[in-house]
C-alpha cells in the first residue's frame, strides 16, 4: 500500500514536470539555422518621420518558430533626434526563413555627416545570431548650413584706405577666377591629418559666407579645403584682412604691407595690429 501510493506521487510529479517543459515545439538543431539580419543605409529625409525596414532571414528553414527580441541603441544618430526608440519581439513562423520589422527615423534639412545607430539582438531561439548589432546608417542628402554672425565681423571701410578687392561670396558657387584650391595632404609641414580636395563637400557657398568644412569620411580619413589668391590676386600697400568664423568661435588676424605677386611674400616686415 505504501509502495503503490509512493509510485502514484511520483508519476503525477513527472507529469507536471514534463507539461512545463513541453509549452512550444523546440529545434533540436539550432546551431545549424543562422540569423542574420541585414544592415540598411538610406538617406534620411528632409521632415518628419519615416520607416526603415529590416529584413530578418534564416540560413535554412526551422522546424520551430525563432524567435528574437531588438532594440535600438545610439552610437553617433541621437536617440530623439535622429531617430525615435524602437523595440519588439520578431517571430519567424516554423518552415519559413523571412521576416521583416521596422524603425523609424526622423528627418531633417542640416547639412551634416553620415550617422549611425544599432538594431540589438536579444533572447534568440531555436537559431544562432550571427551578429548582435545591426547598423543603420542614415546617409545625408541636405545642403543647408545654420550660419550664425557669431565671430569677427570686418569693416567695410578704413580712414585712408580704398577697398580695391573684396569677395562677398554671394551666388552658388565659388569664384575660380580668385581663389585656387591647393591639393593634397601629408600635414603641409604641419603634420595635419587632412587631405585637402576642391571637392565641394569641403568647400562652398552658403547665403553669402565660404564655408570650408572638415569631414571624416567613410573610410575614416578627414578631408578639408585650402584656398589661395596666388596667381590671381595682387596688392600693394594695403592692408589684407582674414577672418575666420569657426561658428562658435570667431578669430581675425590684420597685417599691413605689400604682397610681391612673384614670389608670393611679404615685402619688408609686417606689421601685426
Amino acid at each position: 500500500m505504501y509502495r503503490l501510493k509512493y509510485v502514484t506521487v511520483f508519476l503525477i510529479s513527472a507529469f507536471i514536470f514534463s507539461c512545463d517543459e513541453g509549452s512550444g515545439p523546440v529545434d533540436e538543431n539550432p546551431v545549424g539555422k543562422q540569423l542574420d539580419v541585414s544592415d540598411v543605409v538610406r538617406f534620411e529625409g528632409n521632415a518628419g518621420t519615416s520607416l526603415f525596414t529590416l529584413n530578418a532571414r534564416l540560413s535554412t528553414t526551422s522546424d520551430a518558430d525563432v524567435t528574437f527580441d531588438y532594440v535600438t541603441e545610439a552610437f553617433s544618430a541621437k536617440e530623439g533626434e535622429d531617430y525615435k526608440k524602437t523595440q519588439g519581439n520578431i517571430t519567424i513562423p516554423a518552415g519559413q526563413r523571412n521576416a521583416v520589422f521596422t524603425v523609424e527615423v526622423v528627418g531633417d534639412t542640416l547639412r551634416e555627416e553620415d550617422e549611425v545607430f544599432y538594431i540589438v539582438l536579444s533572447n534568440v531561439k531555436n537559431a544562432v545570431a550571427v551578429r548582435e548589432k545591426i547598423s543603420v546608417t542614415l546617409r545625408n542628402d541636405d545642403t543647408f548650413v545654420e550660419e550664425t554672425e557669431d565671430g569677427f565681423i570686418s569693416p567695410d571701410n578704413y580712414a585712408g584706405f580704398d577697398k580695391v578687392w573684396a569677395d562677398e561670396f554671394e551666388g552658388t558657387n565659388i569664384d575660380l577666377t580668385a581663389w585656387t584650391h591647393e591639393l593634397g595632404a601629408s600635414g603641409w609641414g604641419n603634420n595635419e591629418l587632412q587631405n585637402y580636395t576642391a571637392s565641394p563637400q569641403n568647400s562652398y557657398l552658403n547665403q553669402g559666407k565660404l564655408v570650408i568644412e572638415a569631414r571624416r569620411e567613410n573610410n575614416g580619413q578627414y578631408t578639408s579645403a585650402r584656398m589661395i589668391t596666388k596667381g590671381k590676386r595682387s596688392f600693394c600697400s594695403v592692408e589684407l584682412i582674414s577672418v575666420l568664423n569657426c561658428q562658435k568661435a570667431g578669430a581675425s588676424g590684420r597685417l599691413c604691407g605689400c604682397l610681391d605677386r612673384i614670389f608670393n611674400k611679404w615685402v619688408g616686415q609686417p606689421v601685426a595690429k
